[in-house]
C-alpha cells in the first residue's frame, strides 16, 4: 500500500474515495487464514514479471501504462535484461497476488 501511495500519488489524490474504500491484505494474512481454516493455499509465482512483461506485447496495456512509473521501470528492466529476474521474487514480496485456496487432501 505504501509503495503504491508513492508511485501513484497523483491518481490516488484524484480518486481518494475509491482509494479509501480499498482493502489491502498481505501474503502473511492469507497464509494465517488458510492455516486457521485448515485449508491449503498456493500462490501463483511470477505475476509481477507477467504484469511488467505485458507492456512489451500488449499495445493497449502499454498505451495505458507505458508512460507511468511502471512503464519507465519496465523500460529500464527490459533494456538491462533484468526483467526475467522478476520471476524469482517470492510471492510475499510482490503485488499483485493471485492464489488458490482448496481443501486439504
Amino acid at each position: 500500500k505504501r509503495l503504491s501511495e508513492v508511485l501513484f500519488k497523483k491518481r490516488i489524490i484524484e480518486k481518494q474515495a475509491l482509494w479509501q474504500s480499498l482493502n489491502f491484505i498481505t501474503y502473511f494474512q492469507i497464509k494465517k487464514f488458510a492455516n486457521n481454516a485448515g485449508v491449503q493455499v498456493v500462490f501463483k509465482k511470477a505475476l509481477l514479471f507477467e504484469a511488467f512483461n505485458r507492456l512489451g506485447y500488449d499495445p493497449l496495456y502499454n498505451k495505458r501504462h507505458g508512460n507511468s512509473a511502471v512503464g519507465i521501470i519496465y523500460k529500464i528492466l527490459n533494456t538491462t535484461k533484468l526483467l526475467a529476474l522478476l520471476k524469482f521474487i517470492p510471492p510475499f514480496l510482490v503485488s499483485p497476488m493471485q492464489f488458490e485456496i482448496s481443501q486439504n487432501d
